[in-house]
């Protein structure tokens, strides 16, 4: 898991402990990624878990989500403090998301979901951050991802963030995680910048494995 992804679970950790609805949480690329990232002290790695066996206030989370959901797989990990999290691979009508559902004491609410985007798709703020990094890297595949949906009041959206895999100019493949940089508003505040992606992770991936 990158980086990026545990340092977000650790922020919606001090979000459920105080109670203050704030933080990111960025989606794993894959469950076999996570289970190879450094976690923290008494985190437990993520297990694959049977459909049938995903706790019902899970579905119910999801299903408030996506009424029509369809769960393919499912996998569960838990930190020290017993904050729970879910990784759902699931179909809506003819998509297929990946939804991460947070949750502590048997109350989970969708915090991510991950959708496929056509790489011809991909917007210019997010190939311009690839490409300052990366140069002539190539863009293979590349997902939509909405995260820290927790902390978001009801009815409220924020700009999404990006994952790409690419291929880098001396062939190693990587996995970038991006995110919104921020503009100054009129009111002197910071609100996300659409227009300017910063990259957020990465994780390098050798014949098909971190």
């Amino acid at each position: 898991m990158p980086a990026s992804v545990l340092k977000g679970r650790r922020l919606w950790l001090s979000i459920l402990i105080s109670g203050v609805l704030c933080g990111t949480v960025v989606f794993a690329h894959h469950v076999a990624l996570a289970r190879d990232m450094d976690h923290a002290p008494g985190d437990k790695l993520p297990q694959d878990v049977p459909v049938n066996q995903v706790p019902r206030p899970v579905v119910a989370a999801l299903q408030r989500q996506f009424a029509d959901a369809k769960i393919v797989s499912a996998a569960f990990s838990s930190t020290g403090l017993d904050v729970d999290s879910w990784w759902l691979s699931v179909k809506v009508g003819k998509e297929q998301l990946e939804v991460g559902v947070d949750g502590i004491s048997g109350s989970y609410r969708v915090n991510t979901i991950k959708k496929p985007i056509a790489v011809a798709d991909v917007p210019k703020a997010v190939r311009e951050a690839v490409d300052k990094r990366y140069s002539k890297a190539e863009i293979q595949n590349a997902w939509e991802v909405q995260s820290g949906l927790i902390a978001l009041p009801p009815g409220k959206t924020r700009p999404p963030g990006y994952e790409v895999t690419i291929l880098t100019a001396e062939h190693e493949k990587c996995i970038i995680d991006l995110l919104p940089g921020f503009r100054r508003t009129a009111k002197g505040e910071n609100e996300p910048d659409p227009n300017k992606m910063e990259i957020d992770g990465e994780s390098i991936l050798k014949d098909g494995n971190q």
